[in-house]
């Protein structure tokens, strides 16, 4: 079931990605750096107010929703905790605005973020839904809705306008119009006071997740600024160009896993079953492991060959530079937060992940002050890998102790393996910027992993192909029996 709903995740979130390639591709030729800048920073404004406000509540229904049979009545109550925040965060909207400094164009960035955010908090909560549901064919639909009409907003209003910040408020319209497929339950609305023990749950679990979203996110907005203060709305445009391109390749790849391992380690956890969950955290890591890991690597060493195609001629050196230290950071990262984190949540300990949180952020900025003057658009990138690895050692060795998290050393020595044989092979191929060539050098490298994870059995895959093939030319002689 994991790798069953995995792949249907992952499929759902590379098509967003796919969606992401194309905005970022012709927004970088159609707005300058320094408007990519403003556009760049909107969009970390929208996910910074979306990790403050509602992100706790999309991860709290997932985790007490799986609990509760009468799941209509739970999703009316977290539909009227939305609304309470929509109101908190427009009365927030106003000291913001005193914050950001003049050269960020000063507060004007927040009244276009603002509705940004409510329409990207709505779809994400839906998506939760549907996915506690787990209705992976219908989160495809709402996330292709949502990538094309985001697409055509943007490059619109930045043909038109060649403006960042407009081109902002447009690409979001897309993820409203994927919150508008087939809402269904979405549309029952309880007011919260009136289920008061329900509340005081959601809120014992989901206001520490609710700080540990904010600290872990503070960084790299404070970082941001000051790139674009210490440095220049040009320096923020590259670096958002390096993030975004990671995030739609091993950032939506772990994404896809981790909606259905977070599922499913919380129904194995709910279950009762001794070694259950334990055994479902040890295949999810796995899991996480052979996508993620590969991905890195591949993405960071044809880099030089692919951002030509991907991005504006002024982004592609930065581009190049930053992804493997942006790529191998965010592997480390989505291997913490969809795997180790998970541990504190089966044990509802999410006060105390929150302070590790805290630890981290602080390391990072204290980071990011401090190299972003030397390195300019890779400070922040190199201070991102530092705390992440930092930050998984942390988690990994608290998450031990709370929950008994393993490593599953076999398994992952094997994808190792692999990925060692896929880097051999993707150096001993050429890797230019001629189509033909690096897309020879992709499918090779790919190849040469596949085989060899197929060989060693990687989470029964071996067995799994043999089986398929006995079935298969079995086949044939079965249906000619008279």
């Amino acid at each position: 079931m994991l790798v069953r709903h995995s792949l249907a995740y992952i499929v759902t979130n590379l098509v967003a990605g796919l969606f992401g390639f194309a905005t970022t591709l012709i927004l970088t030729r159609l707005i300058t750096p320094a408007e990519y800048g403003v556009f760049g920073l909107g969009v970390t404004l929208v996910y910074f107010a979306s990790n403050l406000f509602f992100d706790w509540q999309a991860t709290t229904y997932l985790r007490l929703g799986q609990g509760d049979g009468d799941r209509a009545r739970m999703t009316g109550i977290f539909v009227g905790l939305f609304l309470v925040c929509v109101l908190l965060s427009l009365l927030l909207a106003l000291p913001i605005t005193l914050i950001l400094p003049e050269t960020l164009t000063g507060g004007r960035l927040v009244w276009f973020a603002l509705p940004c955010l409510w329409c990207f908090a709505w779809f994400q909560f839906s998506v939760r839904v549907h996915m506690a549901a787990l209705e992976p064919g219908r989160i495809m639909v709402m996330n292709v809705v949502r990538g094309a009409v985001g697409l055509l907003g943007a490059v619109t209003v930045a043909w038109i306008t060649e403006n960042g910040a407009w081109t902002l408020l447009a690409s979001f319209a897309g993820a409203l119009a994927g919150s508008l497929v087939r809402p269904g339950a979405l549309m029952h609305v309880s007011a919260p006071w009136r289920e008061r023990v329900i509340v005081r749950d959601a809120l014992a679990f989901g206001l520490p997740m609710a700080l540990a979203f904010v600290i872990s996110s503070v960084s790299p907005v404070i970082n941001r600024v000051l790139l674009a203060s210490m440095g220049s709305l040009d320096a923020a445009g590259f670096y958002a160009v390096g993030a975004v391109l990671v995030q739609n390749t091993i950032g939506l790849m772990a994404g896809g896993v981790g909606a259905a391992a977070y599922t499913l380690a919380v129904r194995a956890h709910e279950s009762g079953e001794a070694g259950r969950a334990e055994a479902q955290l040890a295949s999810n890591f796995v899991l996480l492991l052979a996508l993620l890991l590969p991905g890195a690597v591949g993405l960071a060493m044809v880099a030089p060959g692919l951002m030509p195609h991907l991005v504006g001629a002024a982004f592609v050196e930065p581009a190049v530079r930053l992804t493997p230290v942006v790529a191998t950071a965010t592997f480390i990262g989505c291997m913490r937060a969809h795997h180790v984190d998970t541990a504190f949540h089966l044990a509802r300990r999410t006060g105390l992940l929150t302070s590790l949180f805290g630890v981290v952020a602080v390391v990072e900025l204290a980071l990011g002050i401090g190299l972003i003057p030397h390195f300019g658009y890779m400070g922040p990138a190199y201070a991102s890998l530092a705390a992440m690895s930092f930050g998984w050692v942390l988690a990994f060795t608290v998450a031990r102790r709370v929950h008994g998290l393993r490593l599953p050393f076999v398994e992952m020595t094997k994808v190792l393996a692999a990925t060692a044989v896929m880097a051999v092979a993707l150096d001993a191929l050429p890797v230019t910027t001629d189509l033909v060539e690096l897309g020879l050098a992709i499918i090779g490298g790919g190849l040469a992993y596949g085989v060899v994870v197929v060989g060693l059995d990687v989470m029964g895959l071996r067995t799994l192909v043999l089986a398929r093939l006995g079935r298969l030319f079995r086949r044939p002689a079965v249906m000619g029996k008279p």
